[in-house]
């Protein structure tokens, strides 16, 4: 069920101002992205349905508050966008500031402390460990995501609160399995980031030299990629005794950097959609284990984003991505599938 609410409300365990019946309802989630219910509905509701009003729909995970934007209005219908009511934090700034030596937690609560105006929010991180991060002026959205950067995790958002947590990953024990909830799969390869050959630049122009991967199964292709990539370095002269001493350490911390790019960029990214309806997918970033016989195919993948019917209760599609440090374990099986979706024909 669909209901309305005011502007201002933040609880939302009523039936609000209004029931909403709609023609159409779908909520599309990304796995940090886009978050937002789309809606067609008559337009008796034109009252109620007006720009900054809450909605709240049910989603795979639950019921969450959309604030609309700029709903339109015909004679007959209304159509309306609705976000997510986190992107609320879009219209709140923080100033700039160092936050030095802070847990993930304590720096959102630091944000949380200073943001202009305050907010309804709650804020909380699963993450252990310290970070240096710089904060530019800017809205207390883009700073959150600045913190999932610099802590390597997820932002996660559920109703008024949000969280930045160490991962999303979830197991329900979701197979989509050809001939039983896989209706059509279409693939999708980017290599515009692929590197095999890799010569990193760091701070004041170092560059010690090439790298490639370490890892147990290594990419190797007809056509070269090979590419310089700068990095960002935050190693201060100060903290060594010695010129040589922070020379080594710019030069560690350099190859490291690189390593880690270069093991997961010598594949490419690889994306697939399937018109599914998984019935028990709750979020983004859970794990679906895909079965088609016909292709020879069993992929371990995380949802990237889906698209769920309100109305009928539905995910009516889904996009799968696979991790990139995954991706060699089943090279053999990416590199090879869309030739045999196009064999397969209909």
């Amino acid at each position: 069920m669909l209901r309305i609410f005011g502007q201002t409300d933040t609880s939302f365990s009523t039936n609000g101002d209004k029931i909403l019946l709609p023609s159409y309802a779908n909520v599309h989630k990304e796995d940090g992205g886009d978050y937002y219910l789309d809606i067609e509905c008559g337009i008796e509701y034109s009252s109620f349905i007006t720009n900054g009003r809450i909605i709240t729909a049910p989603t795979p995970s639950g019921v969450e508050p959309f604030r609309i934007a700029s709903p339109t209005k015909t004679r007959k219908r209304i159509k309306l966008k609705a976000w997510h009511i986190s992107r609320d934090l879009k219209n709140h700034t923080i100033s700039a500031r160092t936050l030095n030596s802070m847990t993930c937690a304590a720096c959102l609560a630091n944000i949380a402390e200073y943001a202009d105006p305050q907010t309804h929010f709650a804020f909380s991180s699963d993450i252990s460990g310290t970070r240096l991060v710089e904060i530019t002026n800017g809205s207390v959205w883009d700073a959150v995501n600045k913190l999932c950067e610099a802590f390597g995790g997820h932002i996660v958002c559920d109703g008024m609160n949000v969280a930045i947590n160490s991962s999303i990953d979830r197991d329900n024990g979701v197979v989509v399995r050809y001939g039983k909830n896989l209706r059509d799969i279409s693939v999708e390869e980017n290599w515009d980031n692929v590197v095999t050959v890799l010569y990193p630049i760091g701070k004041d122009g170092l560059m010690p030299g090439a790298v490639t991967a370490n890892t147990p199964q290594r990419a190797s292709y007809p056509i070269p990629y090979t590419k310089y990539v700068e990095f960002r370095q935050d190693i201060s002269r100060s903290d060594y005794d010695s010129d040589e001493a922070y020379l080594s350490a710019l030069t560690a911390d350099l190859r490291a950097q690189a390593q880690e790019y270069v093991n997961v960029h010598q594949f490419p990214e690889v994306t697939y959609t399937v018109g599914a309806a998984l019935e028990k997918l709750s979020d983004v970033g859970e794990r679906v284990v895909v079965i088609d016989e016909r292709m020879g195919l069993t992929l371990d993948t995380r949802v990237i984003s889906y698209d769920y019917n309100c109305l009928i209760g539905k995910v009516t599609e889904t996009k799968f991505g696979t991790l990139p440090p995954k991706l060699s374990a089943v090279m053999s099986q990416i590199n090879s599938l869309s030739s045999r979706v196009n064999a397969i024909g209909g």
